[in-house]
């Protein structure tokens, strides 16, 4: 392979790592990391002479990109159920945490990264509280046990997420360099 030619392989192997691990970080802002991970290295595959992947790999990509965000997307109101809450505390906590995150990112953007996690998990705390009382009726009681369980599965999603956006990143990283 001619220096050139190398060159421009190694620019785009440091692109997909570039974009594989700026994905995991944006992951924890509770952004679409994983999902720009990928494009990321499906666009080299489209440019470079010689792909770096197989479809194999880029379909695995994406399976565990969609299961990432089923899980994080369901996991508030999976823990508020746990912890008792009926239909409209589940949605209080899926509600709670997309606000949450949004005024964590901006009221708490002095904690780049920690603001937007601890707004989406005192969202969905409070969202399944509060939708749990003043649309359920439920007792203070009742209704705090379902945010504590909201905010739970809120940190269990976050983890869970995260965690797959570590596999992803690893797994396009590997395979930038395994023909």
């Amino acid at each position: 392979m001619p220096a050139s030619e190398s060159l421009i392989h190694a620019a785009l192997v440091a692109s997909v790592l570039l974009s594989a691990w700026v994905g995991v970080l944006l992951t924890l802002l509770l952004l679409p990391g994983m999902w720009i991970a990928l494009a990321g290295a499906i666009t080299v595959q489209l440019v470079a002479k010689e792909p770096l992947f197989s479809w194999w790999t880029l379909g695995a990509g994406i399976a565990i990109a969609a299961a990432g965000e089923a899980l994080e997307t369901a996991s508030s109101a999976a823990g508020a159920k746990t912890f008792g809450a009926s239909r409209s505390g589940m949605v209080g906590a899926l509600v709670g945490t997309l606000l949450g995150a949004i005024v964590g990112t901006f009221v708490l953007a002095f904690l780049p990264i920690i603001g937007t996690l601890l707004g989406a998990v005192i969202g969905a705390a409070l969202g399944a509280l509060f939708a749990e009382r003043g649309v359920a009726g439920r007792s203070w009681r009742e209704s705090t046990s379902s945010g504590v369980g909201a905010a739970a599965g809120r940190v269990a999603g976050v983890g869970i997420k995260f965690s797959l956006a570590v596999f992803l990143a690893l797994l396009l990283s590997v395979a930038a360099f395994v023909p």
